[in-house]
C-alpha cells in the first residue's frame, strides 16, 4: 500500500528528507525520498507480527523513528478514483476482521473546510467495498472522510485533495 509522509523541522518548514523502512532484523524493507518541501510517498505493506523503524538522513544527520504497530483488525479508507463528477473510495479489510464486522453499519462523512460536505451510512459486505462519492459543485480543496462506528467511534481517516473543480477566471483591471 502507498503510504505518504512529510517531514518538517523544529520551524513547521519541509525538509529534504531520505531514508528507509528496516523491519525488526534490521534489513531494508523499502527505500524513500521526498518529493520537494520534505513530502513524499513510498509503497509499503507490513506484515503482521513484524515491527518497522523509518531511517532518515536530514541535513547529513541519520535519525530513526519508530513506527506504528502492525493492527491485524482495522478497516483501510483508500481514494480508488477521482473524475469531476465523483471520488471513489475503497474500504478495505482482511478476512478475519471481515467476520466480526459484516453487515454492522457504518458511516462515512467529508468535510471541507469545517463543512460537512457528505455523509452516508454503509454495510461493509466483502474484504473490499466501494462508494461514489458526488463532488459536483465543490470547489477545489482538501476533503477530509472520515469513517465511523455506529456509537461514533472514527476508525479509519483519508485525506483527498480534489482538483478537478474550474478554477476561478479572475481578471484585474486599474481605473488608469
Amino acid at each position: 500500500k502507498r503510504i505518504a509522509f512529510k517531514a518538517i523541522d523544529s520551524h513547521g518548514k519541509g525538509v529534504r528528507v531520505k531514508g528507509k523502512i528496516i523491519n525488526s532484523k534490521k534489513s531494508t524493507v523499502v527505500e524513500f525520498e521526498d518529493l520537494g518541501l520534505g513530502m513524499g510517498y513510498t509503497n509499503f505493506t507490513p506484515s503482521n507480527g513484524d515491527a518497522y523503524k523509518a531511517v532518515v538522513n536530514v541535513n547529513g544527520q541519520e535519525r530513526t523513528f519508530d513506527l506504528p504497530a502492525v493492527k491485524t483488525d482495522g478497516i483501510n479508507v483508500t481514494l480508488k478514483n477521482t473524475t469531476t463528477d465523483a471520488i471513489q473510495l475503497e474500504f478495505i479489510t482482511n478476512e478475519t476482521y471481515l467476520s466480526k464486522i459484516q453487515d454492522q453499519p457504518y458511516y462515512i462523512f467529508g468535510q471541507m473546510n469545517g463543512h460537512l460536505i457528505y455523509g452516508a451510512q454503509v454495510t461493509i459486505k466483502n474484504q473490499s467495498s466501494v462508494i461514489s462519492v458526488p463532488v459536483k459543485e465543490l470547489p477545489n480543496g482538501v476533503i477530509q472522510f472520515t469513517l465511523m462506528t455506529a456509537s461514533g467511534k472514527a476508525i479509519s481517516e483519508r485525506l483527498v485533495f480534489y482538483d478537478y473543480a474550474e478554477n476561478l477566471a479572475i481578471q484585474v483591471k486599474t481605473d488608469k
